[in-house]
């Protein structure tokens, strides 16, 4: 739910308590136009509980950080009505979708969604009533109880009221609660048809929360109807009361509210009745396909329900410490029904991803996307997605480690663009509001970044830097790498220090100047720095940007800022796009319309080509924002250096691992929050007629040993029917593998007979040797074909009556699977293992009806496996498959 109990200071003047007191604050919201938020505006909200209309002229609303000063004010007008309110609107965010009821006086302050003051003013100076309140979120208002009658403040969601709302006579006797079942007070839409109203309903206790409990309806109370949900979020603002505890039958009697599209109880009084025994169900994750509406699920709303078949996509969250470089997880992720594409930021209009699951846990750490999860725990619709509060949480794959980009070859050019990620230094700079990190902090933060270059990108030979500190950490930075690297920084007008930079690998190129362009244009926060080098010969021009963040990016100012940005790259790349020029960064700009424009559009308009659009989505992002990847690094060339170009890739070795292994100096992954991409440039004047990039395993898409008659395939350019791929080593001829397909960036084919040992791989056209590379021959190198392609998920599998094992149609105990793989040692399969139990096997050998190289596997489903995805392994002569290949059973 996102929101913080009983938080807040609420100081009064000696000289007027809360009960004699006239006029009071009684609700302040600082989130208004922030993600999540329905409401635009922020706002104050004054209750007059007096039978007399007051005067507020001359009253003045002031307002300050939670630390400053009290240096912005708004003028209040007019009256307000006896037993009535008065809203003070304020700055309107680019959020939202929801105005406020029109306010009695309008002002401009940017007020804080977490925490600040507020202080009301008379005409003669007098300090009404101080305020502080923190805690809060972007869906939380902080408010005085009883509509403005009580002395406590509470969290909740925002209800403004203004001059015009309905009076609040406090004397007045509340209404009666009305009895009624959970069912009827969820309703069978998307909000309660029992709105604020007072009621008194009873259920079994199924889960407790820091701020609250879940309770479900017993089977007696059930309606029967699928429409209505049976759970119920109580909110207790603090840790629910030792007498609600899960199996517990309570009556609750409160509030009945809609928080952030959540049916809720606040506000409860609670008596427990006696012990009961929580339903427990497992749903399937249908339904939530994309471009499904987000009502699809309303009917499980505040129930305990578990849920199989997930996919990661975003692992576990939390935050940063700049100043001590260290973080902490919030235990958050996200996933998705595996059988859908990662869900990704959308052209406007935008269907929001209702794939998309929230997963609240404080259950462990999931360490990286495409891990595989079950979760169960109380079902609920937060953060525009629905949301499971884990009670059980299992992740049963996690891949590898982060993998490095490929090898470059020693005639390629590598320039890659990395935010750094605020990368402040242990320095204390002048008229910079930056952190100053402690000296431990700041050489854990060098050796990861430096292990992350080394180790993952494999040390491009220019890196254009976004969100550096100064020279100073550059050059640190710098030496961590080694004695050719050198920094270039220039400081910009970012007002919390950030700036753009390069690293330069000088043995392999000579920098001839570095300069920021612009500095003086107030549209540059961080203006445009341009490189100009030679490597071996060859001159080129890079140009680093770092453009405006999409906060706010749908107000009008801030939207034209981003503007000009665009359009001022774009005029600077025209002077250049006749060189062999690269323009890349953070560009914080998607690559098509987001409803705020195209800011990548002018770049494109001035002749260049982005490098991006090479790779599908799943390949090409950069960032993870609330499950949704996103493309926000670019990188553009000239036409020049378009024609050079050998291959461009995206590391994805920090956005897709949790934000805890940022702790880690032993492990490169997450040194930052961005992905990095990475493009390879030919420096020789021509192409040659063919390039061989990678061998991979044809079914896990995985490099390393071969085996005979193993499936493989190489990438590269240039392919032709003419071209071949030979094997051998010193004692063995060399002998040409059985190519099957041809395309110009692909062959496949199966490895021929060879014994172990070093292998030297040709590819060949006609007589002439194009390519050349060492491998190593083993007895197995086993794979299992997937049905997305991807060595990962779902197995090619059929069940035992030919039907494609999936979610829908899994396969029984006893029944046998026939499984299709490669790389498998000719004395056969060692075992098989499904969901950890040793499946016996039928056959393994040649596929019927396949090409040389195709295995089928046939094994007997273990009994006693639990319903749902069991992960397969297969072994063959010591060696096992790639983990993360699952079938379904039942």
């Amino acid at each position: 739910m996102g929101r913080f109990a009983w938080l807040g200071v609420f100081l009064f003047l000696p000289s007027a308590s809360a009960q004699t007191q006239g006029v009071v604050v009684s609700q302040i919201y600082g989130g208004g136009g922030n993600s999540g938020a329905s409401l635009k505006n922020d706002y104050v909200e004054l209750f007059n509980r007096t039978s007399s209309p007051v005067s507020v002229e001359g009253w003045r609303m002031e307002y300050a950080s939670a630390t400053g000063d009290f240096n912005q004010s708004t003028a209040l007008t007019g009256t307000i009505p006896a037993n009535g309110y008065y809203l003070i609107g304020q700055a309107q965010g680019t959020g939202g979708t929801d105005n406020l009821p029109t306010p009695d006086v309008q002002g401009s302050i940017a007020m804080s969604a977490t925490s600040a003051r507020v202080r009301i003013q008379r005409a003669d100076a007098s300090v009404l009533e101080l305020v502080s309140y923190a805690g809060l979120s972007n869906t939380t208002a902080y408010f005085r109880g009883g509509a403005g009658c009580g002395d406590s403040f509470l969290t909740g969601p925002p209800t403004p009221r203004n001059s015009a709302s309905p009076l609040k006579f406090c004397e007045a006797a509340p209404a009666p609660a009305q009895e009624l079942t959970i069912s009827q007070i969820q309703g069978a839409g998307d909000v309660s048809p029992y709105a604020n109203a007072n009621v008194t309903t009873a259920g079994i206790v199924t889960q407790r929360r820091a701020n609250g409990f879940y309770i479900e309806s017993e089977a007696s109370a059930d309606d029967g109807d699928p429409s209505t949900s049976e759970g119920l979020f109580v909110y207790t603002a603090s840790a629910p009361p030792a007498l609600a505890t899960v199996n517990k039958v309570v009556r609750v009697t409160g509030t009945v509210t809609e928080f952030n599209g959540m049916t809720e109880l606040t506000q409860p009084s609670i008596e427990a009745l006696r012990d009961g025994a929580a339903r427990r169900v497992v749903i399937a994750p249908g339904g939530l396909e994309p471009g499904a509406p987000f009502s699809t699920w309303e009917r499980f709303e505040g129930m305990q329900r578990g849920i199989d078949g997930l996919r990661v996509v975003a692992p576990s969250g939390g935050s940063i410490n700049d100043a001590t470089a260290t973080a902490t997880t919030n235990g958050v992720l996200w996933a998705i029904p595996r059988e859908f594409p990662l869900p990704q930021a959308e052209p406007a209009p935008a269907d929001g991803n209702p794939e998309r699951i929230r997963i609240d846990s404080e259950l462990g750490i999931i360490r990286a996307v495409d891990a595989f999860a079950t979760v169960s725990g109380g079902l609920d619709f937060t953060n525009g997605a629905w949301s499971i509060t884990a009670r059980t949480l299992l992740a049963f794959f996690q891949p590898d480690p982060a993998p490095a980009v490929l090898e470059p070859a020693a005639n390629e050019l590598v320039i890659a663009s990395f935010n750094l990620r605020r990368f402040f230094d242990d320095r204390d700079d002048p008229g910079a509001a930056d952190p100053v990190l402690t000296a431990e902090a700041f050489q854990r933060r060098l050796t990861k970044t430096a292990l992350h270059i080394t180790s993952l990108l494999r040390s491009p030979d220019i890196i254009a830097v976004q969100e550096a500190d100064t020279l100073y950490a550059l050059q640190q930075l710098a030496a961590k790498l080694g004695g050719s690297w050198r920094a270039y920084l220039e400081e910009g007008n970012d007002p919390s220090g950030i700036d753009t930079g390069f690293l330069v690998n000088t043995a392999r190129v000579t920098v001839q100047s570095v300069t920021q362009l612009e500095k003086s244009n107030p549209i540059h926060d961080r203006p445009p720095l341009l490189l100009r080098a030679t490597a071996q010969g060859l001159p080129i021009a890079v140009l680093n940007v770092h453009q405006r963040s999409l906060i706010n990016a749908g107000d009008a100012q801030v939207r034209e800022k981003r503007q000009a940005q665009a359009s001022a790259v774009a005029q600077i790349a025209s002077g250049l796009r006749n060189e062999n020029a690269v323009v890349l960064g953070d560009f914080n700009a998607h690559a098509f319309d987001d409803g705020n424009g195209n800011m990548l559009q002018p770049l494109l308009e001035a002749g260049y080509s982005r490098l991006g659009a090479l790779l599908p989505a799943s390949q090409a992002f950069t960032y993870i924002e609330n499950g949704q990847i996103q493309e926000l690094d670019h990188v553009f060339v000239s036409s020049g250096m378009n024609a050079r170009l050998s291959r461009y890739e995206v590391a994805h070795t920090n956005a897709a691992y949790p934000v805890i292994d940022f702790n880690s100096t032993e492990d490169p992954q997450r040194a930052s929050d961005h992905d990095i991409p990475v493009a390879r440039f030919r420096l020789e004047a021509t192409p040659p007629p063919v390039r061989a990039v990678g061998l991979v395993n044809a079914a896990t898409l995985l490099g390393g040993a071969v085996t005979p008659y193993q499936l493989a395939s190489l990438f590269g350019s240039g392919f032709t029917s003419r071209t071949s791929v030979l094997f051998g080593n010193a004692s063995t001829p060399a002998a040409p593998a059985n190519v099957f397909f041809t395309s110009p960036g692909q062959i496949n084919f199966s490895i021929p007979n060879l014994p172990t040992g070093p292998t030297t791989v040709q590819v060949v056209n006609g007589t002439a040797t194009l390519a050349s590379f060492e491998l190593h021959t083993a007895t197995a190198a086993p794979g299992l074909f997937t049905q997305n392609g991807s060595g990962l998920g779902p197995a090619a599998a059929l069940n035992q009556d030919n039907s494609l094992n999936t979610a829908t149609t899994p396969a029984a105990a006893g029944s046998v699977l026939q499984l299709y793989g490669t790389g498998i040692s000719r004395q056969g399969v060692t075992s098989v293992l499904i969901g950890g139990r040793t499946a016996q096997v039928y056959y393994a050998g040649q596929a019927p009806g396949l090409v040389e190289g195709a295995v089928q596997i046939n094994a007997m489903v273990p009994a006693g496996l639990p319903a749902g995805p069991a992960e397969v392994l297969i072994t063959s002569n010591g060696a096992t498959s790639r983990r993360g290949v699952q079938v379904w059973v039942q």
